[in-house]
C-alpha cells in the first residue's frame, strides 16, 4: 500500500522552514559543531552581554570560546575564529576534540564579539553584544535643577526604551536623559493615566567622562502630593 501525505498551507510552510534549517545546519540532526562564547572581567567575575556606562573601561577581559565537534570523523572542524565587530581578532587551530580557546582584550565601548566555528556542513556562531550608554538620572529636585544637582540624583544605566522610575519623596521630581534620544511621547503613572502635561521640559549640559553631553530634563511643574509612586517614561 502506498502511503500519501496531504499538507495544508500551514504544514507546508512548517516543512519548508524545517528543510531550510536542515540544509543550513541549524536543525539538531544537521549539527556538526556547536560554539559557546562567554567572558570574564579581570577580577574573575562574569562579564555578560548587556548595557554598561559609557566612559568606564573594562581592561583585561578574557573571552572563552568553547567549540564542540559533534561529528569529528565525518565532518571535522575546519576553522575557528573570534571576531570583533566583523573583523577577526584571533584565529585558532581547529581540533577534533572539545576545546576552549581564550582571548584577552580591553572593552571600552559599544562592540560585538562573535565566536565562529566551521565544518564542511555548518557554520556555528555565538555572540556577546556590549552597549555603552550615557546614564539617565532621576529623583527629587528643584524646578530647574543644575548640572551639579542632576549628577547627584539616582543614576540609571539603561538603553533607550520604556523606563519606570520609583519616587519616594512627596516633592517635585525629575527625569533626565541624553538629548539624542529625542523628546518623550508619554509619561504614565501607576494607574496608566497620562501625566506628560504635568512635566516641564528643559535642557542641561553635563560633564561626563571628559565630554559635554546634552540632556533633556523633565520636571514636575507642581510638587507631588503622595510618596512612593512610579512614573513610566516612554520615548
Amino acid at each position: 500500500m502506498t502511503n500519501s501525505l496531504r499538507l495544508n498551507n500551514q504544514n507546508q510552510n512548517s516543512l519548508r522552514v524545517w528543510e531550510l534549517i536542515g540544509a543550513g545546519g541549524g536543525g539538531e540532526s544537521g549539527n556538526t559543531v556547536t560554539v559557546s562564547l562567554s567572558a570574564k572581567k579581570s577580577d574573575g567575575t562574569n562579564f555578560p552581554a548587556g548595557v554598561y556606562e559609557k566612559g568606564i573601561s573594562y581592561n583585561g577581559v578574557v573571552f572563552s570560546m568553547k567549540v564542540t565537534p559533534l561529528k569529528p570523523s565525518e565532518s571535522p572542524v575546519t576553522s575557528a575564529k573570534l571576531y570583533k565587530d566583523g573583523t577577526a581578532v584571533q584565529t585558532f587551530t581547529p581540533s577534533s576534540s572539545v576545546v576552549t580557546y581564550t582571548h584577552t582584550a580591553d572593552v571600552i565601548g559599544t562592540c560585538t564579539y562573535k565566536g565562529e566555528a566551521k565544518t564542511a556542513k555548518q557554520t556555528a556562531v555565538s555572540s556577546l553584544r556590549y552597549t555603552f550608554v550615557d546614564p539617565m538620572f532621576y529623583g527629587a529636585c528643584d524646578i530647574t535643577p543644575t548640572a551639579a544637582e542632576i549628577v547627584n540624583l539616582t543614576k540609571l544605566v539603561k538603553a533607550k526604551g520604556k523606563i519606570t522610575c520609583n519616587y519616594t519623596s512627596n516633592t517635585r521630581v525629575c527625569f533626565c536623559y541624553p538629548k539624542e534620544y529625542g523628546a518623550l511621547t508619554s509619561i504614565l503613572d501607576d494607574m496608566k493615566f497620562e501625566y506628560i502635561y504635568a512635566f516641564e521640559q528643559t535642557e542641561a549640559t553635563l560633564s561626563l567622562h571628559g565630554d559635554s553631553v546634552d540632556y533633556y530634563v523633565y520636571t514636575t511643574i507642581d510638587e507631588a502630593m503622595i510618596d512612593d509612586f512610579n512614573y513610566t517614561f516612554i520615548f
